[in-house]
């Protein structure tokens, strides 16, 4: 048993090198900016090597929980981790999640070791500290009943759970943080063994056909109103650290829209993807919205107006209005939208949103359900494909 986790470990350790190597590359040579900013990140010092070998001190030491355990990758899923019972739950992370994580209540599974060994067997040609740490986490899990949660399969953490997991037939399982369109710069779902998808049109840009795909739509509830406000929302792109001309050229867009508008009688809002920098958008904009996605997704109906993104879809399938800007240089929308505009042509804006605020047809997404069950009867799916034993509490 002792050689066979070892001739797995090292496999499995030459994949995530390789792995983390494919990523390197693919944003090297399409986007220069973002690759230099990933070697910043992943730059080694004394401190690297100290955390690989710590890495397999905690391993060997971190107890296994014998019940049923979800482990999320961080904690964006919220919404999510919410429907699951404290005690079930542990999340994944670094020193940022471990404090929060103690003051919710959950268990916790520290990560950088994990980080730190993958850096040192690629740029220094030394996996020893990763092929240990992976046969310690096999030979820890192997009789575990323990399910991945990961936001990404395709970088160092992620990946290192989506392979170990695989090896050991656990469910490895990527929670799509988006809507996808085909076009984004790196599409996760690639080594997990499921995919939790917004939409199961998703499924075709994912590269992975072993994988089981289910569609699970937003990963929020809402509770929307049959009134109509005069709220306009603006939502951003982001991207300025892959394609800083196009990032700057949607924020002159929807500057326009807002001077456009402004005067009109509507309440205009100009939402910033979670990785714009302020300094790029307070001068253009006098009013920014600092909601979070279910508080601006809630109450009466909005028109929304964007180009990609995945509020747009959200804020389509909860009954909103929705305006896509359309612009050759931009991805298009992978679903359609209730009008479009032309980025080239914003002329007369303040005659055309009045006539289409007269004439809007609201409708909610009619196949959405409860997230609660949403998610229940796609988990009970994926603990009956493993076989594995389940919580009735849960479902």
């Amino acid at each position: 048993m002792r050689f066979l986790f070892g001739a797995v470990a090292r496999g499995l350790c030459e994949n995530l090198i390789k792995e983390f190597e494919k990523m390197l590359l693919f944003y090297k040579n399409t986007y220069p900016h973002s690759a230099v900013e990933f070697e910043k990140a992943y730059k080694i010092s004394t401190i690297t090597y100290l955390k690989a070998w710590l890495g397999i001190l905690y391993l060997i030491f971190y107890q296994v929980p014998k019940k049923q355990t979800f482990y999320f990758q961080g904690l964006r899923n919220k919404a999510i981790l919410d429907l699951l019972p404290l005690t079930n739950i542990s999340i994944i992370g670094g020193k940022p999640e471990r404090r929060k994580t103690k003051e919710m209540g959950f268990g916790f599974l520290w990560t950088g070791g994990i980080v730190a060994a993958i850096l040192i067997g690629s740029q220094r040609k030394r996996p020893a500290a990763l092929a240990i740490q992976i046969q310690v986490f096999l030979r820890k899990f192997i009789n575990s009943n323990s399910s991945f949660f990961l936001i990404e399969d395709t970088l160092p953490v992620g990946s290192f759970f989506a392979f170990a997991g695989n090896a050991l037939s656990l469910p490895t399982i990527l929670l799509q943080h988006g809507y996808l369109t085909g076009t984004e710069i790196l599409i996760d779902g690639r080594n997990c063994s499921y995919n939790i998808l917004y939409s199961k049109d998703q499924e075709k840009f994912i590269d992975n056909s072993k994988a089981v795909s289910f569609e699970l739509g937003p990963p929020i509830d809402i509770l929307t109103d049959n009134f109509l406000t005069n709220e306009i929302v603006l939502v951003g792109t982001g991207g300025k650290g892959y394609i800083p001309r196009l990032y700057f050229k949607a924020l002159d867009v929807f500057g326009q829209i807002f001077n456009n508008l402004e005067t009109s009688g509507f309440k205009v809002i100009y939402r910033p993807h979670p990785n714009e920098d302020p300094n790029d958008y307070d001068q253009l904009f006098r009013v920014i919205d600092n909601r979070s996605s279910s508080e601006c997704l809630s109450g009466g109906k909005k028109i929304f107006i964007g180009y990609v993104s995945t509020m747009l879809f959200e804020a389509k399938t909860f009954g909103h209005f929705v305006i896509a800007i359309r612009d050759p240089e931009e991805p298009a929308l992978a679903y359609i939208p209730d009008y479009e505009l032309d980025a080239n042509n914003l002329e007369n804006m303040e005659i055309l949103i009045p006539i289409l605020f007269e004439n809007m047809e609201f409708k909610r997404y009619e196949k959405l359900k409860p997230l609660k069950e949403r998610f229940s009867n796609i988990l009970y799916q994926i603990n009956n494909i493993n076989h594995q034993p389940t919580n009735n509490e849960i479902y």
